[in-house]
C-alpha cells in the first residue's frame, strides 16, 4: 500500500485528469500535506487507524469551523479510500 505521500501525489493527478479545479486541487493537497505532516509522510495509509484520524480532526476543531473540519474530513477520507479504490480497478 502506499505512502501519505504516495497517495497524495497520485490523488492530485487523478483530480488534475478529471478536471477538478486548480484552487480544489490545491486545497485538497494543502489539507492532505497539513495531515501527513502530523502523520508521517512515510506512513503507509493502511497503518493509519480510523481513531488517529478522529484525533486530528478534533485537535484541528478546537482552531477551526466546524465547516473547514468537515472539508478536511473528506478531502482526507477520498485521499484515503482513493489507492484501495485504484487498486482494485483491472489494469
Amino acid at each position: 500500500m502506499p505512502t501519505l505521500n504516495e497517495a497524495r501525489e497520485t490523488f492530485k493527478l487523478s483530480n488534475i485528469a478529471e478536471g477538478k479545479a486548480e484552487k480544489t486541487v490545491s486545497s485538497y493537497d494543502d489539507r492532505i500535506i497539513q495531515f501527513a505532516k502530523v502523520m508521517g509522510v512515510n506512513t503507509p495509509i493502511t497503518s493509519i487507524a480510523t481513531n488517529e484520524i478522529r484525533q486530528y480532526l478534533a485537535e484541528r476543531r478546537k482552531r477551526l469551523s466546524k465547516a473547514t473540519v468537515e472539508k478536511k474530513r473528506c478531502s482526507q477520507s477520498t485521499s484515503f479510500l482513493f489507492p484501495v479504490k485504484l487498486r482494485q480497478r483491472p489494469v
